[in-house]
């Protein structure tokens, strides 16, 4: 999961943007930390330093939590987390509103919806201005549309999908068991079994 997007879902359950906040990370210890300096810079375990290369004592913490958050986000400035507030969400009924995050299709693909015709779904996906950004069109009638997935969300589909091949660990396992075993690692209740 972006550390964006679990800001995005639990902040506003807890008062929302702290004034006196300059940036949220989140730390190896699985705390999302307030800080009231704007960090530059950060390593595993190390912390986060100032531009001058002092490390940051000033931060406080805000949410502990128990899924996992990539590392790559690095910080999130106020202005990020308001950007994120504004963003349309859709819920998966009828067809997705401009600007909206979406999946479409078999593998459900992930794209941004750019505009809704009387039979097409104008969108792209990719960086924009990156060499993978693209736009295109999805036909209406011949594709299914889906409210987008966390990456926490993907990554336990395809958990569930891999377990359930009978070729993977040599029985066949019920989606509803490949769930169940998922749940049980992810809430820590095997222990000495953890995802990655």
């Amino acid at each position: 999961m972006k550390l964006i997007d679990l800001l995005v879902q639990e902040l506003p359950k807890r008062g929302g943007w702290n004034n006196g906040w300059a940036a949220v990370s989140y730390d190896e210890n699985n705390n999302i930390c307030a800080h009231e300096k704007l960090p530059t810079h950060t390593s595993h375990f190390g912390g986060w330093t100032d531009a001058s290369g002092n490390t940051l004592c000033d931060e406080w913490k805000v949410l502990h939590i128990t899924s996992e958050v990539d590392w790559e986000d690095g910080f999130i400035t106020r202005e990020q987390y308001e950007a994120a507030l504004q963003q349309p969400v859709w819920n998966g009924e009828g067809l997705p509103p401009v600007g909206c995050k979406f999946e479409y299709g078999s593998h459900r693909t992930a794209a941004t919806c750019l505009g809704v015709g009387f039979d097409m779904v104008f969108a792209w996906k990719g960086e924009p201005l990156g060499e993978d950004y693209e736009e295109f069109m999805i036909s209406i009638k011949d594709s299914s549309f889906y409210a987008a997935r966390t990456e926490a969300e993907r990554k336990r589909d395809r958990f569930i999908t891999a377990i359930g091949n009978e070729d993977a660990i040599g029985t066949y396992i019920t989606k509803d068991e490949a769930e169940l075993i998922y749940d049980a690692i992810a809430a820590g209740k095997i222990p000495g079994v953890t995802l990655l």
